[in-house]
């Protein structure tokens, strides 16, 4: 969904147990199946994007039970067609161009649609996780070098945009940080993932603010993604702990609003959840890796009345 497009009123709430909108049929290569997925992004008509440990894309229409294949035609490998072990997570603009962390390669791989084949737009990189922000631009989480990169359009130029000062827990600093997510403002929000907590750059800023997580209690073990909302609120994959955090804007401390600590495969069970998103109704996508499969949690309308998603 596009960056911070979701107007959700604090007072929102969504269903405990999830529906299985993709996968949940055991590990596997069919169609109908996903093995150990990685990201999930969902577009505008509500279709879903997947990667996964087949080494491939697959995009799941709104209510359908099996995918079809977009990327990775080739298999494993490093030609213009394949992907290596492991591809993670994937943005996907306006136009159905994807944008793919293809980290085995150590490159982004931007792939258009209905193309047979894409290209490396950013190479020499442990990419871990990719985003865009409104305007089109690329985000790249870099594992080895604990930073976050933007690139211009042509991708010839980047800045650093969070971190870089090497590994460690400072307000200038990360520790292996994963799937990001920049807002409207440009408010670029970091899974911190090895110092357990989200940080908040705004746009130009030196140093982080820490939002989630560290301070906060509840705790966060191994946060993975994290998604806004128009209000300032955050919405946290925590991933060690098989759960998904919601934290108002200012808030001190979160609350839990999927999972129950514990790993499960149950309807509100998650084995090591890691990627999470909206669809532009306000319904949130988890991806829930070791069940093989995505949840998918409605939104309750009737709690936000004054809150555009009614109109949606």
């Amino acid at each position: 969904m596009p960056p911070g497009d979701i107007d959700i009123c604090a007072s929102a709430t969504w269903t405990t147990d999830g529906v299985t909108v993709a996968g949940g049929r055991g590990m596997g290569s069919d169609l109908n199946q996903l093995s150990y997925p990685r990201g999930a992004f969902v577009d505008d008509t509500g279709a879903i994007y997947i990667t996964d440990d087949n080494l491939r894309v697959t995009k799941w229409e709104h209510g359908a039970t099996t995918g079809l294949m977009v990327a990775g035609f080739g298999g494993q490998g490093s030609g213009n067609d394949q992907f290596e072990y492991h591809l993670h997570n994937l943005a996907v603009n306006a136009e159905g161009t994807m944008f793919i962390c293809d980290k085995g390669n150590e490159r982004v791989v931007r792939w258009e649609k209905n193309a047979r084949s894409g290209q490396s737009v950013v190479s020499n990189i442990n990419c871990f996780g990719v985003t865009l922000d409104h305007e089109g631009l690329l985000y790249v989480s870099d594992l080895n070098n604990n930073l976050v990169l933007k690139y211009n359009a042509d991708f010839s130029h980047n800045e650093v945009v969070a971190g870089g000062n090497g590994r460690g827990a400072a307000l200038n600093q990360l520790n292996r940080p994963h799937f990001a997510f920049v807002d409207h403002s440009f408010n670029l929000f970091v899974p911190d993932t090895d110092n357990h907590r989200i940080m908040k750059w705004q746009k130009g800023s030196k140093e982080g603010i820490v939002v989630s997580g560290s301070k906060n209690s509840p705790q966060l073990s191994g946060p993975h993604a994290v998604v806004a909302d128009k209000m300032g609120t955050i919405y946290v994959v925590d991933h060690d702990l098989h759960r998904v955090m919601r934290y108002l804007q200012g808030a001190e401390s979160g609350n839990i609003l999927f999972g129950e600590d514990a790993y499960g495969n149950q309807a509100n069970q998650f084995a090591f959840p890691i990627d999470i998103d909206f669809d532009r109704h306000g319904n949130l996508y988890i991806t829930d890796r070791n069940n093989h499969r995505i949840q998918m949690y409605r939104v309750n309308k009737t709690s936000c009345l004054s809150s555009s998603i009614l109109n949606a």
